[in-house]
């Protein structure tokens, strides 16, 4: 193990990435129209931080989540750039439900090139900024507990209302760089019924806190959210929703006034691609009964002048999916596997687990379980967002996460290993980086 660091320098910056009104928003099958309004801008934010040896990025997105494509793209422009190597960066999303639509969710809103180009540019001119305004820095680390989020799902009854904060300290001044707040719940007090673009409760926080600091940026890291929602519930007012901000903001404070413990080691990052698999598809015979069953379900639904637009929209996504599914089969084309990136970013002692998707809790739970004595973060919709990640208990309940989330992100439904895949994974990435 190497010698302790105790000279970090780091730098912030932030750019707005609110889209213009009119896009459509991202999240929700029921909307039927483009977003009319804003709340809230969005932002984008990155913090460089180094010890001298290492450097590595983070960046924080007020979107609903990324492609693992463009995330590689991103990477790739910062690496021509700068010579940093692609996996020093960790590119995360808030998974806000208000956000532009955006290509890992399909059928749940129209998707602009121009906004995502943007978003992307946008991203490569707030990393290349942070890289230039580097200043030495103190480095504390805090957990305190939220009682904002509640497990959505009957079964497994996983929480984990463990909130932890960072805060970076100019060495000299010792005023406020930067805070991360790391908690994991769906930012969906905004329902489907919402059509103006917000961050939702964590831009409240980003906000609150970074006011009340006078922080330079406060960036907020969403947690293993998969199944875990505002305990006030969904679809609420911007009123409801400034409650919830604030009330993550109180508790954001209370960690910070009280004790933190002083930030020391190394900066260490490794990630690694890992297969996780696919059930295998239904035959063709069984996916066409499958397709009539669909289609008839459609025809009624557009028939009906009862029927709402979302009723349509999920009816003809449905049908659509399983049109897909017959032409891979037929072809042999039909996928067995998926290289998903589990990443690791080492601090000293402090660890942040960057996983791409929409994770459940029971997975944070068993990372976090292993590695007691350390201080390990989970970031969900790290470099990209491939869909739910579910434990393997939710497998058995073939409920929405686990058997029709799937269609909206155009995967095939996974395994149940895929639990035990991640965590082994990411257990080995904290393990390799304690080696350093």
């Amino acid at each position: 193990m190497s010698k302790i660091q105790n000279s970090y320098s780091a730098g912030v910056a932030a750019v707005d990435i609110t889209p213009k009104v009119g896009v459509d928003l991202c999240g929700f099958a029921a909307r039927t129209k483009p977003s009319d309004g804003k709340y809230d801008n969005l932002k984008a934010k990155a913090l460089a931080l180094s010890d001298g040896a290492n450097i590595t990025v983070i960046v924080a997105s007020d979107l609903i989540g990324l492609s693992p494509e463009t995330v590689k793209d991103i990477r790739c422009r910062i690496n021509k750039l700068t010579g940093l190597p692609e996996d020093c960066v960790m590119i995360t999303s808030t998974h806000t439900h208000s956000g532009p639509a955006l290509p890992p969710l399909r059928g749940l809103g129209v998707s602009l090139d121009k906004v995502e180009e943007e978003i992307k540019t946008k991203i490569v001119k707030i990393v290349l900024a942070a890289l230039k305004k580097m200043e030495n820095v103190t480095i504390w680390v805090g957990t305190g507990t939220s009682e904002i989020g509640a497990n959505r799902i009957k079964k497994p009854l996983d929480i984990d209302k463990q909130l932890y904060v960072i805060k970076i300290v100019n060495s000299g001044s010792k005023k406020v760089l930067a805070v991360i707040a790391n908690y994991g719940c769906h930012p969906v007090v905004l329902g489907g019924g919402n059509y103006k673009i917000s961050a939702d409760y964590p831009g409240v926080v980003q906000k609150v806190v970074g006011k009340r600091l006078s922080a330079k940026t406060v960036m907020f890291l969403n947690g293993t959210c998969g199944d875990i929602n505002p305990a006030v519930g969904c679809g609420k007012t911007v009123s409801c929703m400034r409650k919830v901000g604030q009330e993550l903001s109180t508790d954001i404070l209370r960690v910070l006034k009280g004790k933190m413990k002083k930030v020391q080691g190394p900066v260490v990052y490794k990630s690694k691609f890992v297969k996780v698999f696919f059930e295998k598809p239904l035959s063709t015979k069984e996916l066409m009964v499958k397709r009539d069953l669909y289609r008839q379900k459609y025809l009624a639904a557009r028939a009906d002048p009862k029927a709402s637009d979302a009723t349509k929209k999920v009816a003809y996504s449905l049908y659509e999916y399983v049109c897909r599914d017959i032409q891979l089969v037929k072809k042999g084309k039909y996928p067995k596997d998926y290289n998903l990136e589990i990443h690791a970013v080492r601090i000293g002692n402090l660890f942040i687990i960057g996983i791409p998707g929409e994770t459940f809790t029971g997975i944070g739970l068993g990372i976090k379980n292993k590695w007691r004595k350390y201080n390990v973060l989970i970031a969900g919709y790290a470099n990209g967002d491939i869909g739910y990640i579910p434990t393997k208990a939710a497998f058995r309940d073939k409920g929405y996460a686990t058997h029709s989330a799937p269609i909206w992100y155009g995967l095939p439904i996974f395994k149940d290993s895929i639990e035990r895949i991640v965590v082994n994974t990411a257990n080995s990435l904290i393990a390799q980086t304690l080696r350093k």
